[in-house]
């Protein structure tokens, strides 16, 4: 259902931008015409911006992810440093979590990429049978131009609707998030400070914390993987 409601609000947007310009067949003389076609002209211009603007923004994000993924992969080659140094008999469990973590975030990763695709091509399919649909009614009297604004303001609703739930979702996920990190954070510290100590038996016991903390993330990852598979 809720797949469906965000494919119907997505098809809004396209729908904003082909029927703002009303169809030729109904101009009556050659200024309408004219106006119509620098009007289709304009809005044509935008939605080409609007995509630059999106592209841009993927682009960057892409970058940001690549580059986070860089700092990750260094910063696990020192913590792996520390357990061969102070706890070498667990190195091996270690390398395992970490390889296991990374496969399960690529599935996730091959799964949304997928799932986005198909979106796509369910939205392009579906917004040409909307265009059709629409333009064989007005063609045919059966509908106004007054009673596409009407839909048009409804969808629009739902729109606004949709991405408000989504915003309060994020928000609330990025507060658990911060949460959890801050909790490494500080396992991270005392780790920190017992090396510098050389406190064996501290370091010892954040590694088995830290490595707890591993392991239900692992848990977490699967769940969130099924109800990737299962969206």
């Amino acid at each position: 259902m809720l797949r469906n409601k965000i494919m119907k609000v997505m098809m809004s947007c396209c729908l904003c931008v082909a029927l703002l310009v009303p169809s030729l067949a109904f101009a009556d003389n050659d200024t309408l015409v004219g106006n119509e076609e620098n009007n289709k002209k304009i809005v044509a211009e935008k939605f080409k911006q609007k995509k630059e603007e999106r592209k841009a923004k993927r682009e960057e994000r892409t970058q940001k992810r690549e580059e986070k993924r860089e700092k990750r992969q260094e910063n696990k080659e020192k913590f792996l440093n520390v357990v061969k140094e102070y706890a070498p008999n667990t190195l091996n469990q270690w390398e395992s979590k970490f390889d296991e973590h990374k496969q399960i975030h690529d599935q996730i990763r091959e799964i949304r990429e997928e799932n986005r695709d198909e979106k796509k091509s369910e939205l392009k399919s579906s917004w040409e049978a909307k265009k059709a649909d629409m333009k064989a009614k007005l063609e045919a009297g059966e509908i106004t131009k007054e009673d596409i604004k009407e839909e048009l303001k409804a969808l629009r609703s739902d729109k606004k609707e949709v991405f408000q739930n989504k915003k309060e979702k994020i928000a609330s996920i990025r507060e658990e998030q911060k949460s959890k990190r801050e909790e490494g954070k500080a396992l991270r510290e005392t780790l920190k400070a017992a090396i510098q100590n050389k406190d064996q038996e501290t370091i010892v016991k954040t590694l088995d914390q830290l490595y707890d903390r591993l392991l239900k993330h692992i848990e977490f990852d699967y769940k969130k993987l099924e109800e990737i598979k299962n969206i």
